[in-house]
């Protein structure tokens, strides 16, 4: 390989893992976007056609292809029925194929190059394959693709299974969610206010999109713990007892514990910020009192999230406070603002965070 050749190796090779790191977000479209990704990469630096086909020959990506039926018929892939799954057709495509055409265009003949590259997993299996179609000579050789094609195969297994995690933790938390709602509507409706309530906070403070998509998640089971309490006691009119009162506290306990005993680390890193919304800045919270340093900014937003929604609400024990009443419990409970006439709380404190009050008060205001 040459050096020229070396370097536009190390180029993609640069680019390919740039894309994986920076693209955290894993779904059903992950694959076909990171197939798409690799197409346009592929034709801008080969100047070439790119066509990427799953294990039934069903189209992926493509960059300068058609994707009418006879694409794989113009590849020397006529024997391939569409229709067959590409495992069994491993007789015809095991092998890097190249064929070479003389065609005539504009009076002249002009040489056309059709490749084609499996992508072969750890296992051994074929699962995609990558077809290449040069209208002059090939600028690289076979060698060079193949090491640039086993080189995404590497990152393509490891993007396989986060999306597959991925996948699984959101059945989990909709499973989650469905127990809730069957628990309590009200619960399951101030959860979904919560969340929203996190999405648009996490947003003006520029979380990055792991931790927003956890803190966003964390919201709506933040609950979840709340499953051990009685109906009575969380339907209960009057004032709790201090035993009732303590059932209800360890409820995020009980969210931590539910959610740590899975195996998946984004539902661990959901169950942290679940943990800490209940503690204060000033250590009053629950359940280790935390000061400010000690928690989170996800778990700062969850609570100013959860305290707005439970203020706002109306529940069994309490009528719900005018959004404006809300607004100075939150100023009041972060030590900036207090107006005796509008506030439940009878001296100043520094529960909440003050940049995260600022920027839901300002939020809500404007």
């Amino acid at each position: 390989m040459n050096i020229e050749s070396a370097q536009l190796g190390l180029k993609l090779r640069d680019e390919i893992v740039h894309y994986v790191f920076s693209n955290p977000q894993k779904n059903e479209n992950s694959i076909k976007l990171f197939f798409q990704y690799l197409c346009d990469l592929f034709a801008e630096n080969l100047d070439a056609q790119v066509l990427f086909i799953d294990k039934k020959l069903r189209i992926l990506a493509k960059q300068g292809f058609s994707t009418s039926p006879s694409t794989l018929t113009d590849l020397n892939f006529e024997p391939i029925n569409p229709d067959v799954c590409l495992t069994k057709a491993v007789p015809l495509i095991k092998r890097q194929f190249m064929q070479k055409q003389s065609l005539k265009m504009g009076g002249a003949f002009q040489n056309i190059y059709n490749m084609s590259f499996p992508l072969i997993k750890n296992e051994g299996l074929i699962q995609y394959l990558v077809l290449f179609k040069f209208n002059d000579a090939i600028p690289v050789d076979q060698n060079f693709i193949q090491q640039i094609l086993s080189h995404i195969s590497t990152h393509l297994t490891g993007y396989e299974y986060a999306i597959n995690e991925q996948l699984i933790k959101n059945q989990y938390i909709k499973s989650l969610q469905k127990v809730i709602r069957t628990k309590s509507q009200s619960i399951y409706e101030h959860c979904q206010n919560v969340s929203e309530y996190c999405r648009i906070m996490g947003q003006l403070m520029h979380l990055n999109q792991v931790d927003l998509d956890r803190l966003i998640d964390a919201a709506k089971i933040h609950d979840i713990g709340l499953l051990h309490v009685p109906n009575d006691i969380l339907n209960k009119s009057g004032n709790l007892t201090s035993s009732e009162y303590a059932l209800v506290c360890k409820g995020v306990e009980e969210s931590y514990h539910i959610l740590s005993s899975q195996v998946f680390f984004d539902i661990e890193a959901i169950a942290k910020i679940i943990f800490a919304h209940m503690e204060k800045a000033d250590g009053t919270g629950y359940p280790r009192a935390m000061v400010s340093s000690q928690i989170s900014l996800p778990s700062k937003i969850l609570a100013v999230a959860n305290a707005y929604d439970a203020m706002t609400s109306v529940r069994s024990y309490q009528k719900a406070l005018p959004h404006e009443s809300a607004l100075h419990e939150l100023l009041r409970a972060s030590n900036q603002d207090f107006n005796p006439k509008l506030t439940r709380l009878d001296k100043k404190t520094s529960q909440f965070d003050p940049k995260v009050v600022n920027v839901f008060v300002d939020y809500l205001r404007n």
